[in-house]
């Protein structure tokens, strides 16, 4: 019985110990140049591929809060500067332009 609980508390502890390692391992380390590159791809690519992207959000509101996050990279850790980016795609207010980050996509931000 004793064999029995300490492979189950083993089990429970590597459990919980693996799900934090990948839970860090899900926001991509990138140099601050890599992320204002992700961003002006991300910003150019919704202007020119949605149909209608300014609809809900001014361009130059857009443009503005772009440039801000910019601007703020340098300081931002990385998990920061994705909920960043989902607030500028979330401008565009419609529910299918999102950035979703879980799992091995957060690898391709």
């Amino acid at each position: 019985m004793r064999t029995k609980t300490s492979a189950v508390v083993t089990v429970v502890f590597l459990t919980v110990a693996f799900a934090q390692d990948t839970a860090k391992n899900h926001v991509p380390r990138l140099t601050p140049e890599q992320w204002r590159e992700d961003l002006h791809v991300l910003a150019t690519e919704v202007a020119r591929r949605h149909k209608n992207a300014f609809h809900f959000t001014p361009k130059p509101q857009f443009d503005r809060a772009v440039s801000d996050l910019d601007r703020g990279i340098p300081q931002l850790q990385g998990s920061e500067i994705m909920i960043g980016m989902m607030r500028i795609l979330a401008m565009v207010g419609d529910g299918h332009t999102q950035l979703i980050c879980t799992g091995s996509a957060a690898n391709y931000v």
